[in-house]
């Protein structure tokens, strides 16, 4: 996801290149993202998978910031947004 992001010739080509490479990955393999991601687990799995969470938070939050410092999407709190909730804001937001 890093790569293709890195490899794209700006911000906004970044964000959609790391969110098509998770995609792609999520897609080939389903059952392994959901357990990493939405999977309801016991506790000591859930603080297992909390690194992987927060480097996929991170990494798209980094390329969603340099996207809104261009200009290319709008304003929002990308912290307050929690790994895996959605960010879908509507055009008056």
């Amino acid at each position: 996801m890093r790569r293709a992001a890195d490899a794209a010739p700006g911000p906004l080509s970044a964000l959609a290149a790391a969110l098509t490479t998770f995609a792609a990955h999520a897609l080939s393999g389903r059952k392994l993202a959901f357990a990493l991601i939405a999977e309801p687990v016991d506790a000591d799995t859930e603080k297992a998978r909390q690194p992987y969470r927060a480097a996929l938070a991170g990494e798209i939050g980094k390329r969603l910031a340099a996207a809104q410092a261009a200009g290319y999407v709008p304003d929002q709190d990308i912290q307050g947004r929690g790994a895996g909730r959605s960010s879908a804001r509507s055009p008056k937001d």
